[in-house]
């Protein structure tokens, strides 16, 4: 969700607001350097609180400058190695009826001591076991609290009760750090915040990360001046006071004005940490000045910790029932995956699904050795250019958003099905990747005034003066990926990974076992070419000696049986031959170029001038053929094939051929080029039931010698041929009236 102010808001997030070189003004503030404690800067009310002015205090130790029993305490509280657990030191400054009970808050700065004063209930402010029983109560009701809603609620009601303030706000951080009330517990007759968002303009970076550092913040009085820091006259500090962790740290101007424009007098905020990042604030107002002690702020911070242990371990319960409920559905998945002999139906079928990785409508899984999709996903060719995309702008990282149109415009067109995408890559480069899709969510949200104006413009900026409910609907956004999703992503991607690895490892280990049968292979089909003919050879030979030889001696019956067994000698030789050259064909490399098709038909036609005059048959070419990518002699071999058939099946007594192509897919549906080649003719045609079996090695629908025989291995070939260049064979017939064979050359072939 984009939320933009109409001018510039980057000043108010340059802003050192740690660096401000005032203090508020119900207290003062010395620094301290050096080993005897020297005052190098003092708040310019020290006569207030110390009785002497500024200029008194600044070059001298501390030693001088608190009474005896004062410094004493002091003195006592820096020796410790962590200053901050000394707090607060009880003193009494001045003597008599002057004498006045403080609060002395420590806390060491880089090389400076920072001592801050403030006002002390004489009877030492709220007692001890009543707030030790206000926490407990807290406790209490946080544990029982069913809802995060609940929880925030008692947390807000409990604050209040301590400290009285008029309003006070459980207020939660979202990843763009926009805030919205969740928790609320406000007077009678004071304005309700509850459900109401607020931008992230309104607690820039800057004070988030001193919200972060401070668990609590008092402004006790907006309108009271600030108390500017004085160091010695010429000295000229080295660098600002750097005030991060000062209890008196100034209020920017700007935050001074927005609280008034809200009507609100004094504010305190208590940090909500989630580990180590602000989850949220519990933000209180009051509609008059209004100061808290030590120990009220002590009770409140103390709440402010235990609401952020609740508020983080349930989000660790959350997220470990999360992980379990992930883990289990990925151990699925990878077990179906590894089951699967194509691994990638075992995400797109089944329950759990890929879906169910990380709560998606829709999961594309896009590999270069295929694609995978369930749900609703964007097309085939949308996603390829988001992953051309994904590839430029996230490389080799996880990838995630809930506004994809934001960041990536034509994403518009598809917003329905893909406003929100979570990606992850699988390879180096990434070029392949599991994408989860979330669909387009209207949100209809209710801001304090008009987020678009967060600034008044005039002579300077200044906050917005309108906390009414101003109400906006978003587009282009999805539900948000929780973190425990992006976690099973990432983890599902390391799964994945492993499965293909292990596929990649046995599809390895299948090559090489293929790799030594087809050794094998080439050692029998050698065996059979070679050693097997020559017996066959021997056969034949000694076969017709005994014919030539005695053949005036043997009766008709014997001679016939001997030719016979001459005859089916051939047979064997022909038959061992085409299984020789099958075998070969599935293993030779081709040999891709530009091929004129035209040119080799003809050529192929020359070659076969003998056999096509001896059977008249005429060859027909209705149009030039095109140019095509394909093995020349692989090709020419295909076509030699079925244009001897188209001669040699055939009956009629003017026989013709004919070579050509279509202009476009045919209406069998199952070319896929643009184009498919084809070989039609005249003669005798093929029985419907045959279509199949034709293509089968050693298979004959005639008798032995009918139409001069052959060996059956040839359409065998043409097949294994064409499916070799990524293509398809098929026929059309129609039994006395002639067959066509069509044959395409796979997508890469082009055509002209």
């Amino acid at each position: 969700m984009n939320v933009s102010a109409s001018v510039d808001l980057s000043a108010c997030d340059r802003e050192p607001i740690h660096l401000p070189g005032t203090i508020q003004a119900h207290g003062a503030l010395l620094a301290l350097r050096g080993p005897d404690f020297t005052v190098v800067q003092a708040s310019a009310n020290t006569a207030e609180w110390f009785g002497q002015e500024a200029v008194q205090v600044l070059g001298r130790p501390l030693s001088a400058v608190l009474p005896g029993e004062a410094w004493a305490r002091v003195q006592a509280a820096l020796g410790q190695v962590e200053l901050r657990t000394a707090n607060p030191v009880r003193l009494t400054l001045g003597e008599g009826a002057q004498a006045r009970p403080v609060n002395a808050l420590l806390h060491r700065q880089e090389a400076v001591v920072i001592l801050e004063v403030e006002a002390r209930d004489a009877e030492g402010g709220v007692g001890a076991l009543d707030l030790f029983a206000q926490v407990r109560m807290s406790m209490t009701r946080f544990l029982n609290a069913a809802t995060l809603e609940q929880l925030c609620g008692a947390a807000a009601e409990e604050i209040r009760c301590v400290t009285g303030f008029d309003r006070v706000m459980v207020y939660r951080f979202d990843a763009d750090w926009h805030g919205e009330v969740i928790g609320e517990a406000v007077r009678e007759g004071v304005d309700s915040f509850l459900g109401l968002h607020f931008p992230a303009s309104d607690i820039p970076a800057q004070a988030r990360r001193l919200y972060e550092q401070n668990w609590l913040r008092l402004i006790p009085n907006v309108r009271a001046p600030a108390v500017p820091l004085v160091a010695a006259r010429g000295a000229v500090p080295d660098k600002p006071l750097d005030l991060s962790f000062a209890t008196l740290r100034s209020v920017s101007p700007v935050h001074l004005e927005y609280l008034r424009n809200m009507e609100v007098n004094a504010s305190m905020s208590i940090s909500i940490m989630q580990g180590e990042r602000l989850w949220g604030l519990i933000a209180c107002h009051h509609l008059a000045a209004r100061w808290l002690s030590y120990e009220e702020r002590a009770a409140c911070e103390f709440i402010g910790q235990l609401l952020s242990g609740e508020v983080s371990a349930r989000a660790q319960r959350a997220h470990a029932e999360a992980q379990a409920r992930h883990g289990a559905i990925q151990a699925q998945l990878v077990q179906r995956m590894s089951r699967e002999e194509r691994f990638l139906e075992g995400l797109s079928s089944g329950t759990p699904s890929l879906l169910d990785v990380v709560s998606a409508s829709g999961a594309t899984v896009w590999l270069e050795q295929g694609r995978a999709s369930v749900g609703r996903t964007p097309s085939e060719a949308q996603t390829q250019e988001l992953v051309n995309w994904l590839g430029q702008v996230a490389g080799e990282s996880l990838f995630q958003t809930d506004s994809l149109p934001g960041t990536y415009p034509p994403a518009a067109a598809f917003a329905e099905v893909a406003s929100g995408l979570l990606a992850v890559p699988l390879s180096t480069p990434a070029t392949q990747w599991v994408l989860w899709f979330r669909p387009e969510v209207l949100q209809s949200i209710t801001w304090a005034g008009n987020p678009h104006k967060p600034v008044e413009e005039g002579v300077r900026l200044s906050p917005r003066k309108s906390f009414a409910a101003w109400q906006e609907t978003v587009h282009h956004t999805a539900l948000r990926w929780k973190s425990e999703e992006v976690v099973a992503a990432q983890e599902f991607r390391g799964a994945m990974v492993g499965v293909v690895l292990r596929k990649a490892s046995e599809l390895a280990r299948l090559n090489a076992e293929l790799a030594r049968s087809n050794e094998e292979l080439d050692a029998f089909t050698y065996i059979a070419s070679h050693d097997l003919k020559e017996p066959l050879r021997g056969i034949q030979l000694y076969t017709r000696f005994i014919i030539e030889d005695a053949g005036d001696r043997l009766d008709p019956e014997t001679r016939e049986r001997l030719s016979f067994i001459q005859k089916l000698g051939v047979r064997m030789v022909e038959l061992l031959e085409g299984l020789f050259h099958y075998s070969r064909m599935g293993r030779i490399q081709l040999s891709v170029k530009e091929t004129d098709l035209q040119e080799l038909v003809e050529d192929v036609v020359t070659t076969l001038r003998g056999r096509l005059e001896e059977t008249k048959t005429e060859v027909r070419i209705p149009r030039r053929l095109p140019t095509v990518r394909c093995d020349l002699l692989r090709i020419r071999e295909v076509l030699a094939n079925l244009i001897s058939n188209a001669a040699k099946y055939n009956d009629k007594p003017e026989r013709w051929v004919e070579i050509g192509f279509t202009d476009s897919v045919v209406p069998s549906g199952k070319a896929e080029a643009g184009f498919a080649l084809y070989v039609r003719d005249n003669g005798i045609g093929i029985p419907a039931k045959h279509h199949k079996a034709v293509f089968e090695m050693f298979r004959r629908l005639h008798a032995e010698e009918a139409y001069g025989g052959g060996s059956g291995v040839g359409l065998a070939i043409v097949q294994q041929v064409i499916e070799r260049h990524g293509g398809q064979v098929w026929l059309e017939s129609t039994p006395g009236e002639g067959t066509t064979f069509f044959f395409t050359l796979g997508p890469s072939a082009g055509g002209v």
